[in-house]
């Protein structure tokens, strides 16, 4: 376990357990071997049947990026072309559309024409408005932009309301009382926090300036979440002085520094401490938990548990009896962190995966999604697996899902207001001789699960 997430950087561009690599066409792989760009500006997109629980099937998409289930219809892109700023940076122009699952319409709603990320984990919505986070223009700093824009899902357009200029593709936002909270990331390492009113909209997006003199907090926010009464920082603080010992270190485990941006050097020892930060709404402090605890994986080194400390988030939210935490390497938590004191519900690893909510109600979807076929099912018991958990008691119930086809695997889900769930579903054989298949998505209404007592076996 000791040398197994040294590469932080690769992690961040991919998110492996939800959404995969968010390039994976053959022209990318092409430039990774060779160091040149591609003879054309073409872009594949996927085509994906869509299935009903009782393996019918009632229409297909052909997308580039993770579909999203809405209350109205399936949000995905689909990839017009791809042009290259140098040999090793792209951006992509994305057409984005919403599948209406009943009338089997498309509705276009806008167009991207230089995009460099989809943030597709971090999105919200506010009646009939969906907010998501990208990045247009070079990887590089001084080219680069985060745009949150606002999606209209019910008049069918979309368009930047905050551009922040030289945004990291990591900054988190969340929405509290129709205000949107942006923790925008310092080279620094400090993170300011910008404020946009969600009942005062601009014809033009504002324009947010890089600034290091002004900054509200010196530490590195790693995500930020809310409910109706509260907002919630996760927190990175370095501690002063107080660094992993190297000297029973060989050269192959120093660890990866991170910078502000998520930068790496390597000869840093330094120790970081995690905390989750309480706010009431107005952004007044109530209340600091340190939760490094959770980053302590099975039986490894201070080393590597370091490591995990240091990772972005990808899903984060507190909801009365638990709060969850999952970030781009290794570290999934479900439970509650009370006092500095750290509880699990159950026990989780990186298979285990919040299903995409983009409104939050009276309880929580999760999925186990295993990435493997196994014919031996007693050994894999959990595979294909729901997890339903109440908020206000603690309490979960699962259900499994199979689809007609058994070798069919989990690869992520997304949920509606309407009691519906988005399923992908796949097969890519492990160490066989067995074919893939190609990915299926299935339409599924909650009572199609039948949900029992949770158990380990």
């Amino acid at each position: 376990m000791k040398h197994k997430i040294h590469a932080i950087i690769l992690t961040l561009l991919c998110i492996t357990t939800l959404f995969g690599c968010q390039k994976n066409n053959p022209s990318s792989q092409n430039t990774a071997l060779t160091g040149e760009p591609p003879a054309d500006n073409s872009i594949e997109n996927t085509a994906l049947p869509i299935y009903n629980a009782q393996n019918e099937e009632i229409g297909s998409i052909e997308t580039y990026t993770p579909p999203l289930l809405v209350n109205n219809g399936i949000l995905y892109a689909k990839g017009l072309e791809e042009h290259w700023i140098s040999n090793y940076d792209a951006v992509e122009k994305l057409e984005y559309r919403l599948y209406n699952t009943a009338t089997k319409e498309e509705h276009i709603l806008g167009t991207i024409d230089d995009l460099s990320y989809d943030a597709s984990y971090e999105t919200t919505t506010v009646g009939d408005h969906l907010y998501m986070s990208v990045s247009t223009g070079s990887k590089s700093s001084e080219n680069r932009k985060q745009k949150i824009y606002d999606v209209d899902l019910k008049n069918y357009g979309m368009s930047p309301i905050i551009e922040v200029e030289s945004g990291l593709p990591y900054n988190s936002f969340t929405i509290a009382d129709n205000t949107l909270y942006l923790a925008e990331l310092l080279e620094n390492g400090a993170t300011d926090i910008i404020k946009y009113d969600l009942t005062e909209r601009n014809e033009t997006p504002v324009v947010h300036a890089y600034d290091e003199q002004s900054f509200f907090t010196k530490d590195s926010i790693r995500h930020i979440s809310a409910d109706g009464d509260h907002i919630y920082m996760i927190r990175l603080h370095k501690e002063d002085g107080d660094n992993i010992s190297p000297d029973s270190l060989s050269p192959f485990d120093v660890p990866p520094a991170m910078d502000g941006t998520g930068a790496t050097t390597n000869s840093d020892t330094d120790r970081h401490s995690l905390y989750m930060d309480t706010y009431d709404l107005d952004l007044k402090p109530l209340k600091t938990t340190n939760i490094g605890e959770i980053c302590n994986l099975y039986e490894q080194d201070e080393l590597s548990n370091e490591n995990e400390r240091r990772q972005w988030v990808s899903d984060f939210f507190v909801r009365d009896a638990y709060m969850v935490y999952h970030n781009f390497s290794s570290t999934t938590f479900l439970g509650t962190a009370d006092d500095d004191k750290i509880n699990r519900l159950m026990e989780t690893d990186n298979d285990f995966n919040c299903v995409t909510d983009t409104a939050r109600r009276g309880d929580d979807l999760f999925l186990r999604a295993d990435c493997e076929y196994s014919e031996n099912r007693p050994e894999k018991p959990q595979r294909n697996r729901f997890y339903l958990a109440d908020p206000k008691t603690g309490a979960i119930k699962q259900a499994e899902f199979y689809a007609d086809e058994t070798k069919y695997v989990f690869r992520s889900a997304s949920r509606n207001g309407n009691g519906k769930i988005l399923l992908t579903m796949g097969f890519t054989p492990k160490l066989s001789d067995d074919e893939p298949l190609p990915d299926r998505l299935y339409l599924l209404d909650m009572n199609d699960l039948k949900f029992t007592p949770y158990s380990e076996t």
